[in-house]
């Protein structure tokens, strides 16, 4: 799950322990736990997120 969202994070553990919790306190124990969001490298010449017809995934790394 390296390039899952916060939010796929989160319905990947409420899917295995059957415990409700908020996005936002996902993210907060990735980042406690040192796990830092890794935003893909941009190239020259392309165009941003907000334009492009796919949303921009995110990965986490340690």
């Amino acid at each position: 799950m390296a390039q899952s969202s916060i939010s796929e994070f989160t319905r990947e553990f409420v899917r295995q322990t059957d415990i409700e919790v908020c996005p936002a306190t996902v993210g907060k124990a990735l980042k406690k736990a040192g796990i830092r969001r890794v935003r893909p490298a941009r190239h020259a010449g392309t165009r941003a997120a907000a334009q492009s017809a796919a949303p921009q995934r995110y990965g986490l790394a340690v």
